[in-house]
């Protein structure tokens, strides 16, 4: 028995010792084709392909059920054109607003800035060039996800929104508009 014991023994140490030089273990043999195990073994296999094939079905109404929800705001023409007047995301420029010599917060932040002219569209890159000042120092083209059309208030909706224009000054009976300075903030 003990030569038995032995001889197993060297043979499991040889195996262990391919297995550490990257050598692949022997493949177990299958069971045979009439054996229960064998039939459980087809069931389980059939029903895995099964469960992969309602998984890829179920993957691809998924993908389009959103490519459907994401299509919605998207269409086939370019929105802006030149001579439009576009509102410009501040999302962007917070850093300029942050460090100002007061102490502000981006959150109390206007989300846009404007309305500035389209002076450009480029429909292949989805951007817009916008006619901006030359005090904000910032180039000049947008892509379309930063702009927003420009919607001017309608007055007789909404009275609240007006924005009133100043009054003249009247010096010696004259009406007189006088401007002082204008100021860019940067």
């Amino acid at each position: 028995m003990s030569t038995v014991y032995t001889k197993n023994q060297s043979r499991n140490n040889k195996m262990m010792k391919k297995m550490e030089n990257g050598e692949k273990r022997p493949p177990t043999p299958p069971p045979p084709p009439n054996s229960l195990e064998h039939i459980k073994v087809r069931e389980v296999i059939e029903k895995m392909c099964l469960d992969v094939t309602n998984t890829k079905d179920n993957l691809m109404l998924a993908k389009i059920a959103q490519s459907h929800h994401a299509n919605k705001s998207r269409s086939d023409s370019f929105l802006y054109k030149v001579g439009n007047l576009v509102m410009l995301s501040t999302l962007n420029r917070c850093w300029e607003y942050k460090n100002s010599a007061e102490k502000h917060v981006a959150k109390f932040m206007p989300q846009f800035d404007g309305p500035y002219l389209v002076n450009n569209t480029h429909n292949e890159a989805s951007t817009v060039t916008l006619e901006i000042p030359s005090a904000l120092n910032i180039f000049p083209t947008f892509h379309s996800s930063l702009v927003k059309p420009f919607h001017e208030n309608n007055n007789s909706k909404f009275p609240s929104c007006t924005l009133e224009k100043p009054g003249a000054i009247v010096v010696d009976g004259h009406e007189e508009f006088f401007i002082s300075k204008l100021q860019f903030l940067t």
